[in-house]
């Protein structure tokens, strides 16, 4: 049975992250551009297809 903390089960309402979900962000975009890069190159990424890749927006 897999534990999870009282924040980990409340729905998300906006605002600042915590910092448990800022790491796992910040991870994730890093691990998708990544990936981008390696199959289409730095000059054929775009901020736009990590972002998406991610499931996040530029800001």
């Amino acid at each position: 049975m897999v534990m999870t903390s009282p924040a980990e089960t409340r729905p998300h309402r906006g605002g600042r992250p915590t910092r448990e979900q800022a790491a796992r962000l910040d991870l994730d975009v890093r691990e998708h551009a990544l990936r981008l890069f390696l199959d289409h190159g730095y000059e054929g990424t775009s901020m736009e297809a990590i972002t998406q890749a991610a499931g996040t927006t530029k800001a």
